[in-house]
């Protein structure tokens, strides 16, 4: 795949137990996602056999790995809820660490751009913000029902489903944008 840089976007629903991704243009949910999946394809065992810190650490060679092949111009990275679900203190504290891991693999792409003269535009954004409460159960649902290649039952936790959905919502948003 060619290097050049593309008018497209990553979004990112970051996990320790499976991290979604979701790469589209401009025209997002308009049959515009390109690519979507997990980072990190580990077998329930492995993973469970598997330390956090590696975990981590290949969360963050996957981010970059997605950021440079794509070559993105936006990545978006979903953060926790101000009111995060009650998953318990050691949930919420890995669940921050692999978004502190995502961001920290996006920072270092976009240095890399930036020594190219590539600006690469950020955006961090909670849950509130673009599932306006629906539910995660009708939100993959409603991605599965867009996009027939989506299987749901391959995305147990939906994380992939919300990284798609994400991207649907920042196209909208920005074709609103253009539309004022």
């Amino acid at each position: 795949m060619s290097q050049t840089q593309h008018q497209e976007t990553v979004t990112f629903d970051p996990s320790l137990t499976v991290t979604g991704y979701a790469v589209g243009g401009r025209s997002g949910c308009r049959g515009n996602i390109h690519d979507a999946g997990r980072l990190g394809h580990m077998t329930e065992k492995k993973r469970k056999e598997s330390t956090v810190y590696q975990r981590l650490m290949m969360i963050a060679a996957d981010t970059l790995d997605i950021l440079r092949r794509y070559q993105p111009l936006t990545v978006i990275v979903e953060t926790p809820a101000p009111q995060a679900p009650k998953k318990g203190a050691a949930g919420q504290a890995r669940y921050g660490m692999a978004v502190g891991v995502v961001i920290g693999a996006t920072n270092q792409f976009c240095d890399e751009q930036t020594d190219r003269g590539i600006i690469v535009r950020v955006i961090l954004t909670d849950a509130d913000d673009w599932t306006h409460g629906v539910k995660k159960e009708t939100r993959q649902l409603a991605i599965a029902d867009q996009y027939p290649t989506y299987d749901p039952d391959k995305d147990r936790g939906a994380n992939v489903a919300d990284a798609m959905g994400l991207l649907c919502w920042w196209a909208e948003r920005e074709f609103l944008e253009t539309q004022r």
